[in-house]
């Protein structure tokens, strides 16, 4: 996803108003004039050649239709009129060539759009706020540097607009963009969905990935940004490596030896910047410089605030009872303890009644046992992998669930099982699960349970290294999916 600021330009200069009615029609666009140079009425602006366009306007406008035809799906554009913000759409689909409407839509060169917000609902609900914009002379702007004035006052209009709006999906994380972090040096990936399996090979990224995707939705603040590296960190040692009493850095910086780290998404963007002996984190613009004693200091005390409740990362080994207690009770608070014991009465023994902690330890009570109560440690990881998951996807209700080596202490003939499993409760708690593996018939299942339970908001991306052993991500939604399995093709990136 790309922030845009764009003027809707017309012969005669349009006011506010015309502009409003023009984005009520679903489409925005340039007005290409007629010249000599090239017979533009005719034909997409796809089909002009690299001469036609240098030779537009005597080239004043070369860098205007590169730009435009840059223009992607899911990219969020400020509409401008001079310095006034009027509205923020969404791209959401293809560049078209259309002769027809032009009365009410003005422009044969268009992309259609969903009208996301008007500048003075953003004001309505920011009382007192004003959003300052720069003096820009091109009709359209990238913004791509989230340093810049246009970068963010777009992502603080977003973001504020994202906040306040009933629909949930525009909480989702969409797509994510990751640079010097571990195998990451350049790393992109969109078309993220409500499920998301990532497959790829032994240490291409997929365990990145999940942690960049945590990262980056936990920090709304720094003090959550510097509070999810500690917990990573606690829960494996994968970010801010201590040795020697000393950071090292180098574990969470790419090998090619920036110093700089940005995870940016349709959410947040967060950064990481060393400099000499202090270590700056920001946030969304804004930031904060710690000593190195400092967080050396808050990594050795394990000092961590409450964090956001409703994002989760389940690591691939087993978590202790702690972690499990903690889980279980936001399932007890939600009222779905209910739903955990049925899911496993049905999956697992009809003769499982319940499932809680007595005195801290974690036990289940079967009708079959004289002594009713059971240790749960006596079932094995599989049952307890099924219990964690659950919980956690419930103390992820309306947020997300990052689940490293979902398959991990399950047996393969229970995957079936398994993303039933996930799939219904994610669907009942409204929760966005990041899950990665690498093994086929969890791919396979995944795919089966999906077509069975008509779960179509789904998508499978495979890590892969190009020539240049840079990872990169091919994602399949439901459709493509389907197509590559039903042709047998391989599709875990062997």
């Amino acid at each position: 996803m790309n922030y845009w600021l764009m003027q809707l330009q017309k012969d005669n200069k349009p006011d506010n108003t015309d502009i409003i009615n023009r984005l009520k029609s679903g489409f925005i666009g340039i007005d290409l004039d007629q010249c000599e140079e090239v017979d533009n009425d005719s034909k997409p602006l796809t089909q002009w050649t690299t001469d036609e366009i240098a030779q537009y306007k005597g080239g004043t406008w070369k860098g205007i239709l590169h730009a435009f035809l840059e223009i992607k799906v899911f990219d969020i554009v400020l509409i401008r009129n001079g310095v006034t913000p009027i509205a923020l759409v969404k791209i959401v689909g293809n560049y078209v060539f259309s002769q027809h409407d032009l009365e009410q839509v003005w422009y044969k060169h268009r992309y259609p759009i969903t009208l996301l917000d008007y500048y003075t609902a953003y004001q309505e609900r920011n009382v007192g706020a004003h959003l300052k914009m720069p003096q820009l002379r091109s009709i359209l702007t990238k913004a791509v540097d989230y340093r810049t004035q246009s970068y963010q006052l777009i992502d603080k209009w977003y973001k504020d607009y994202s906040r306040h709006h009933d629909d949930a999906s525009e909480h989702k994380l969409i797509e994510i963009s990751i640079s010097n972090f571990k195998t990451f040096y350049d790393f992109k990936i969109d078309g993220l969905t409500q499920i998301n399996l990532i497959a790829g090979k032994n240490n291409v990224g997929k365990t990145s990935l999940l942690e960049s995707g945590y990262i980056n939705l936990v920090s709304r603040d720094i003090e959550h940004y510097l509070t999810s590296l500690i917990k990573l960190k606690k829960m494996r040692s994968c970010y801010l490596e201590t040795h020697s009493s000393r950071i090292a850095l180098s574990d969470l910086r790419h090998a090619k030896d920036s110093n700089d780290l940005t995870i940016q998404s349709n959410i947040n963007t967060t950064a990481f910047h060393v400099e000499n002996d202090a270590i700056r984190l920001e946030v969304n613009g804004i930031s904060q410089t710690y000593s190195r004693f400092e967080i050396q200091k808050r990594v050795d005390n394990g000092t961590v605030m409450v964090d956001r409740s409703n994002i989760q990362f389940i690591p691939s080994f087993s978590i202790n009872d702690e972690t499990l207690s903690f889980l279980f009770s936001k399932i007890q608070m939600a009222r779905k303890k209910e739903w955990l014991n049925q899911s496993l009465a049905e999956h697992f023994d009809e003769n499982i009644v319940e499932f809680d902690l007595i005195l801290g330890e974690p036990k289940l009570f079967l009708l079959n046992r004289d002594e009713g109560w059971i240790s749960l440690s006596e079932f094995g990881e599989g049952i307890k992998r099924f219990i964690t998951l659950i919980c956690a996807i419930w103390a992820s209700q309306e947020g997300a669930c990052f689940i490293d080596e979902i398959e991990d202490g399950i047996h393969y003939l229970h995957y079936n099982k398994l993303w039933e499993i996930v799939f219904n409760t994610a669907k009942e708690a409204n929760c966005q699960i990041f899950a990665s593996t690498h093994s086929k018939e969890m791919i396979e299942s995944y795919y089966k349970e999906a077509k069975r339970l008509d779960q179509k908001d789904i998508s499978l991306t495979t890590l892969v290294r190009d020539k240049e052993n840079q990872s990169k991500a091919i994602t399949y939604d439901f459709d493509w999916l389907t197509h590559e399995m039903s042709q047998n093709h391989e599709v875990r990136g062997w």
